[in-house]
C-alpha cells in the first residue's frame, strides 16, 4: 500500500521531534549548618532543542510538601525557599533554603515538567549545628565529643 505524501511527511516531522528530558543532582546527600544558607542542587537538560519557560514546571518537594515552583512564569515558594528563576532557562533548578533549622533536615525532591516530559532527582538534607561547643548532626544522630581533662587539687 503506497504512503501519500501527506503521511509521509508526517512520519518525517514528528518522528524525530520528541525532546528528551534528564533531570539530575549533582550531589544527592548535602551537608549543611545550622542557620546557614544551603542551595540543593539540580539541573536538567533538555535534548535536541532549547528550553521553553512557558512549557516548563519546576517544582521543588520535602517529604512531599511543596517547598517551591515555577510554573506560567511565575515563582510560588515558601518564604525561606527561593528558586534561581533567571537561571532556569539555563537548566538550573536549584533550590536556596535560607536560614536552615533543623525542620528543614530530610529527603527532597527536585521535579521538572517540559513540554509534556517529565523526570526528578532526589537528595537529602542533614542539618549540623552546635549546642554548647559541642557539634551535633544528622538524622543519624552523630556527636563529635569534646575530651576534657579534670585535674582535682585536694
Amino acid at each position: 500500500m503506497p504512503l501519500c505524501p501527506f503521511s509521509l511527511m508526517s512520519l518525517l516531522v514528528f518522528s524525530g521531534s520528541e525532546a528528551k528530558l534528564s533531570v539530575r543532582s549533582s550531589q544527592p546527600n548535602a551537608i549543611a549548618l545550622r542557620d546557614s544558607h544551603v542551595v540543593l542542587p539540580c539541573s536538567f537538560l533538555v535534548t535536541p532543542g532549547s528550553i521553553d519557560l512557558r512549557r516548563l514546571t519546576v517544582s521543588w518537594y520535602q517529604y512531599g510538601f511543596l517547598v517551591a515552583k515555577f510554573g506560567n512564569g511565575e515563582v510560588t515558594s515558601r518564604q525561606d525557599a527561593s528558586l534561581f528563576e533567571p537561571n532556569l532557562s539555563q537548566g538550573n533548578a536549584s533550590l536556596l533554603l535560607k536560614s536552615i533549622v533543623k525542620r528543614d533536615e530530610g529527603q527532597y525532591e527536585c521535579e521538572v515538567t517540559h513540554a509534556g516530559e517529565k523526570g526528578s532527582a532526589s537528595l537529602a538534607l542533614t542539618i549540623q549545628g552546635n549546642l554548647g561547643g559541642v557539634k551535633w548532626g544528622g538524622a543519624i544522630g552523630a556527636c563529635t565529643c569534646v575530651k576534657i581533662h579534670v585535674v582535682w587539687d585536694l
